[in-house]
């Protein structure tokens, strides 16, 4: 037999063994669903963390590449007008 002492009155009473473990058991399970529960949580904030960085690197990226690609494009365009003893057109101008 076990004793167990409560905690709000503080009366000692003894439990068998059966009645111990279903005790042990009622803790253990309240104890193990809080953990999951904190855990779950920190998992989902950090995936939400995880996917806003990949879109920033992403975006960052994509932003370096662009401009990577518009200043060969004005590198080029540069290029061939002065090639031909031309001043370079302005981007987005057509001529009439």
């Amino acid at each position: 037999m076990q004793e167990i002492k409560c905690p709000k009155c503080g009366e000692v009473f003894q439990v068998d063994e059966s009645g111990y473990a279903a005790i042990v058991r009622q803790v253990r399970d309240k104890e193990f669903e809080k953990e999951l529960s904190e855990r779950k949580a920190q998992y989902l904030s950090e995936k939400e963390n995880a996917v806003l960085l990949a879109q920033t690197q992403t975006r960052q990226e994509l932003a370096e590449e662009i401009s990577l690609a518009a200043g060969k494009a004005c590198g080029s365009r540069e290029r061939t007008a002065a090639g031909r003893g031309r001043r370079p057109f302005p981007a987005g101008k057509a001529f009439v």
